[in-house]
């Protein structure tokens, strides 16, 4: 009869004492990452699985993480869910996806329900404002939260967040280099900070660096496709469109050629964050990579020292952790 694989024949076959495959095993944060990396795949291969009933009523855990993000159908979203399930799972626990749709009561039930599975903590990209009380209250019962990517300093978690305001200054300095004089800038969700942090961001540059650069403001919706064929067609000095995202870009990339318009030789086209999957563009759009799996990262790290310290502390003003963008040149901008 085959004998049942150990700790300890874990360890022996990884090299590493007892000690370290059970730091590994509880998520410890003082184990290099390539050693989780070896006894993970050795856990894997010799096939050793964790008692997490038994291992969880021993630490009062229950090993399960929720995740909130707002919506599947972005695919920046789920690229960001994937990094958090890969983050998480390296430290022994369970992950629990939801998407909230951008509706403020399925949140709040989504909230209601991870508190009645008990979970460890939340990942949270919050829809809306509506919800602040909520979750301070998940907070204040001692379970840890952190806010990612969307966020408001009035919950009481930690945030992880990348530089908008530098997307939105960097966008105009090269539309501005490019010769770009007659601009439309797409806005995009109202209450996102992200959003109104990269439109603002973008509207101050150009009026500090070239206040006589026109500038047209529109608001996403459903009739972007031809708000923008309207204009376009009205207004034929518009040279330059910078835009929230690659969703955004892409429509108005399509319009643009629908018109005959050549980018970036007629007009230049700048995203506020890549999450276009490449091969299904047109053109490799200019764009912002927000550094997802950096992002994602961070956040678990914020959680899981949360989690360790037992009794997780509020702290106001919260920490906010800030990851610097890259900017991808792409086909869309002139040089």
């Amino acid at each position: 009869m085959k004998s049942k694989i150990t700790i300890k024949d874990v360890a022996r076959i990884a090299g590493v004492s007892v000690g370290t495959v059970s730091n590994v095993i509880n998520g410890k944060e003082n184990v290099d990452p390539e050693l989780i990396e070896k006894v993970n795949e050795v856990m894997k291969r010799v096939g050793y699985h964790v008692n997490l009933q038994a291992r969880g009523m021993a630490l009062k855990r229950s090993f399960n993480i929720g995740i909130v993000i707002p919506t599947l159908q972005d695919p920046f979203f789920p690229k960001f869910a994937e990094y958090l399930e890969e983050q998480i799972e390296q430290r022994g626990s369970h992950v629990i996806i939801t998407s909230s749709r951008g509706d403020t009561e399925r949140e709040r039930t989504i909230i209601a329900s991870l508190q009645d599975k008990s979970i460890d903590g939340i990942i949270i990209t919050p829809s809306n404002r509506d919800n602040i009380e909520e979750i301070n209250e998940v907070i204040a019962s001692g379970t840890p939260v952190v806010q990612l990517g969307r966020y408001y300093h009035n919950i009481n978690a930690p945030i992880v967040r990348v530089d908008n305001e530098f997307i939105g200054k960097e966008s105009a300095d090269r539309m501005i280099v490019a010769g770009c004089r007659n601009i439309i800038t797409i806005s995009g969700n109202q209450t996102s900070r992200p959003d109104i942090c990269r439109t603002e961001g973008f509207l101050d540059e150009l009026k500090n660096k070239n206040p006589d650069i026109e500038c047209i403001v529109i608001n996403n919706s459903d009739q972007l496709s031809q708000e923008l064929k309207d204009l376009l067609t009205h207004n034929p000095d518009i040279d330059g469109i910078f835009t929230i995202d690659d969703p955004m870009a892409m429509c108005a990339l399509k319009v643009c050629f629908s018109l005959g318009k050549s980018v970036p030789k007629e007009i230049s086209i700048i995203s506020g964050a890549s999450c276009y999957s490449p091969e299904i563009q047109v053109q490799e759009l200019s764009s912002f990579e927000l550094e997802p799996k950096q992002m994602a990262n961070e956040a678990v790290k914020l959680l899981f020292q949360a989690i360790d310290s037992k009794k997780p502390k509020i702290i106001i003003p919260p920490e906010v952790i800030t990851i610097d963008p890259v900017f991808i040149q792409g086909e869309t901008l002139r040089e």
